[in-house]
């Protein structure tokens, strides 16, 4: 029993150890906690810069030394800003405002007639406030005077003349660049597509800057030169619509990024949909007209030679030929030689006769007049010739068995 009582002392004191331990360390983190979401600082604050006046007025400047502050909502005020030379610079820093929240501004208890748009960016904004009268000033305390002793009299030391040292007074102004920046229609017009954006001062207008179609410009340069417009305000218009937006000119100056506001521009009117012409139907491509061929020029006929007159010829005539008497048949025994075979005999090639210049009627084979008994005697031989030969062939034959 006395051995494990100091084994359980030992865990119990470990124990307590190990929850003193988390205590302090879940205590730790939630201070952390609290102190973050109490003391971070937004991630873009906004910086809205300007000239202030009274009344309205460009103569009347706020006076040095009074105080203007911006408040968004009832529960956020920016420190207090003294103005110098008529301007001012305020960094509104809400920790929870939204995007857009209204934003006034006062010269101590005076509210002045302009507001903004709180824009978590961090870009430097310009604009000129106008409040309708100055704050009453705030009485002090009463303090009793004070009895100061008479010293003695001091002896007057000899007055040694001091040439004061004048500043010498800028006679020329430097330009002030405007590098880049959005152009915002805060009615939600769209920006003019032909517009340009120029910056003025009194007279001076500067040259026009480039618009991008996203609604960005670049590289915008103020150059007046002159020195009298020093801390005047810059004035920015497209076409002739002055921005809400000014800036105080500085000579030398070049700031990165700067915002310009416009408002009241004009919405554009749509323009009607344009009616489609007609498609023009083609004309069909005209077939061209065949060349007349020209008439052949007649040839003329040759003039037909006369044919030359026939001279009558008279025809010779054809001597008759002289009969052949017939051999006397001998009868010979017939040979047992066999009979040879037939050969009809060729027949004699008629001559034709010559064609005759002129005919006459003296006859002729194919005449059809009148014959001589000569001719005709003649005629008839010749046709009974070739059965003579006939009759003669077969004779011999008979013969020759």
């Amino acid at each position: 029993m006395d051995k494990r009582m100091p084994s359980n002392n030992r865990l119990a004191t470990l124990a307590a150890i190990a929850l003193t331990g988390m205590l302090t360390l879940a205590l730790t983190l939630g201070s952390l906690e609290t102190a973050n979401a109490q003391g971070q600082p937004p991630p873009f604050p906004q910086t809205i810069s300007g000239k202030a006046y009274i009344g309205g007025s460009a103569n009347l400047p706020v006076p040095n030394g009074y105080i203007i502050t911006a408040r968004v909502g009832d529960t956020y005020e920016t420190q207090p800003a003294a103005v110098k030379n008529g301007s001012f610079v305020l960094n509104v820093a809400p920790p929870s405002a939204n995007t857009g929240a209204e934003i006034k501004f006062y010269l101590g208890d005076i509210e002045a007639n302009e507001t903004d748009k709180w824009q978590a960016d961090g870009n430097t904004r310009g604009l000129r406030l106008t409040f309708p009268q100055l704050p009453a000033p705030t009485p002090g305390p009463t303090v009793p005077p004070t009895v100061t002793p008479i010293p003695p009299p001091t002896p007057i030391p000899t007055n040694t003349p001091t040439i004061p040292t004048s500043t010498p007074t800028p006679t020329k102004a430097e330009p002030m660049t405007l590098v880049s920046g959005l152009v915002i229609s805060q009615d939600g017009a769209p920006l003019p597509s032909d517009a340009k954006l120029t910056a003025r001062i009194g007279e001076y207008k500067s040259e026009p800057g480039a618009i991008s179609p996203t609604g960005e410009y670049f590289g915008l340069i103020i150059d007046p030169v002159d020195a009298s417009m020093i801390g005047k305000d810059i004035e920015f218009y497209l076409g002739e619509y002055r921005s809400r937006t000014t800036v105080v000119f500085e000579s030398g100056v070049v700031k990165r990024q700067q915002d310009i506001i416009f408002t009241g521009l004009p919405t554009p009117t749509p323009m009607p949909t344009a009616t489609p012409e007609p498609t023009a139907t083609p004309e069909p491509t005209q077939t061209p007209m065949p060349t007349a061929t020209p008439e052949p020029t007649a040839t003329p006929m040759p003039t037909a030679t006369p044919m030359p007159t026939a001279t009558p010829v008279p025809p010779t005539a054809t001597p008759m030929p002289t009969a052949t008497p017939m051999p006397t048949a001998t009868p010979v025994p017939p040979t047992a030689t066999p009979p040879p075979t037939a050969v009809p005999p060729s027949l004699p090639t008629r001559t034709p006769a010559p064609t005759a210049t002129t005919e006459d009627d003296s006859g002729g084979c194919t005449s059809v007049g009148p014959v001589s008994l000569p001719a005709g005697v003649g005629s008839l031989a010749l046709l009974l010739a070739p059965l003579g030969v006939l009759m003669a062939l077969k004779t011999s034959s008979r013969r020759r068995r």
